[in-house]
């Protein structure tokens, strides 16, 4: 049957200018469905899944205007429609009336109906705003397929089985409040009529935290070094218009020129001599994972009022390095780097903090963000640096910084699983 199909609709295509195309009179007869899938293509279907292409088999079939599977119109190619047979991909929009019928328009104005099921994969979560959110407050979950239903309603379930509220929704976004009481660490479900779907990042998620600057989620509080932390850390009495996430975090504050400069005093953020392998948690994420299936994450808040134009944030793994600022342009200690400037300039992240995600196998930069050997060497890890520092070369990216005196929080330091 899809041969006969195929064969007829590549005559019709070569036979015809499809700008030719004109519209029979009458109303479309509706034999049966059959998939284009070649291997099952002597199958009648009544059902099909978003984006799945299929081929309608009846009679005066150029007589059709519209099509609608639900309430969501389909794309009409008159190239492939001839009076027996059309082809068409069923809409990858999620209906909001599901009634599992097709709905062809005729040229006499008449409906044609046929029953049809459209299926849609469960939902996906590729990500949220933040991991870290404090209950009361406003969350948003990225993705696809996040769709209501009046029997089964869109759902989204924390950690510890409470059900957020629902402000508002879309297709592939979802905004929600975060309960009260909501601290458990553990991936957020999202439950709909065609499924469930778990986050592959962690709310809370506490699994391997470096350094909080507090200790409230097992991390370190301080650092060690030259700039361990005693000028950089502050509560949120202290800086009024940042907001902590959940007690101290680290902030750091100064000018920059237009190629990032070089002021540690006010960008640099030292462990050294804290020895991060010989800690539990950390040695054990090392040691049952491979470098490049972790990364580093955490959060980060610049103010609109004191955005970001130039210097790479880098993280420097230097290992037993101490007292010494010679891994900061050694190509030996290759670094992970965010530098959101690049994208957007000057840049700030809307008064809300942020989570930021940089995969181990990005940790390839010098300090002027030429790529270099990936970091390999485990024995790196047991120290780190995190510094404001250059992050690009101006002979390659000419003009790409801006002068600018930002304000850069940062909490929650962590190496996790990808997924």
């Amino acid at each position: 049957m899809l041969g006969a199909c195929l064969i007829a609709l590549g005559m019709n295509s070569c036979e015809q200018n499809p700008n030719a195309y004109e519209v029979t009179k009458g109303e479309p007869v509706i034999k049966y469905i059959i998939t284009t899938d070649a291997a099952a293509s002597d199958s009648i279907i009544s059902e099909a899944y978003t984006e799945e292409v299929i081929c309608v088999v009846g009679d005066n079939l150029r007589s059709i205007k519209k099509v609608f599977f639900n309430d969501r119109e389909a794309i009409l190619s008159p190239s492939f429609i001839n009076n027996h047979t059309l082809i068409i991909s069923v809409p990858s929009s999620l209906p909001d009336d599901i009634t599992n019928k097709i709905y062809f328009h005729a040229e006499n104005g008449n409906i044609v109906e046929h029953p049809f099921k459209v299926n849609a994969p469960g939902p996906s979560i590729s990500g949220i705003t933040c991991e870290f959110i404090p209950a009361g407050q406003s969350a948003v979950l990225m993705g696809n397929y996040f769709v209501d239903n009046a029997t089964i309603p869109l759902q989204v379930i924390m950690p510890d089985g409470q059900l957020a509220q629902i402000d508002k929704f879309e297709q592939t976004k979802i905004t929600f409040t975060v309960p009260e009481g909501c601290t458990e660490p553990g991936q957020i479900k999202v439950v709909t009529a065609y499924g469930e779907g778990k986050s592959t990042f962690w709310f809370n998620d506490d699994r391997n935290i470096v350094v909080d600057f507090d200790g409230s989620h097992g991390g370190n509080a301080d650092g060690g070094g030259w700039r361990w932390g005693a000028d950089h850390k502050h509560k949120t009495a202290d800086w009024e218009s940042v907001p902590a996430i959940d007690g101290d975090f680290l902030f750091l504050a100064g000018d920059l020129d237009e190629y990032g400069g070089w002021n540690d005093g006010g960008f640099e953020f030292d462990i050294w001599g804290v020895n991060l392998l010989s800690q539990p948690k950390f040695a054990a994420m090392v040691a049952n994972n491979d470098l490049k299936d972790l990364c580093l994450k955490f959060e980060a808040y610049v103010p609109s009022a004191h955005p970001w134009g130039a210097g790479g944030l880098q993280f420097i793994w230097m290992g037993d390095e101490t007292a010494s600022n010679a891994p900061h342009s050694n190509p030996a200690y290759p670094r992970g780097m965010w530098r959101p400037w690049a994208d957007e300039n000057p840049y700030s992240t809307g008064d809300q903090w942020i989570t930021v995600t940089i995969p181990m196998t990005e940790f390839c930069y010098d300090q002027k963000y030429h790529k270099i050997t990936t970091l390999e060497d485990v024995s790196l890890l047991n120290g780190l640096t995190i510094f404001v520092l250059e992050g690009y070369d101006n002979d390659i990216e000419k003009g790409l910084g801006k002068k600018s005196s930002p304000w850069i929080a940062l909490d929650n330091i962590r190496i996790v699983p990808i997924k």
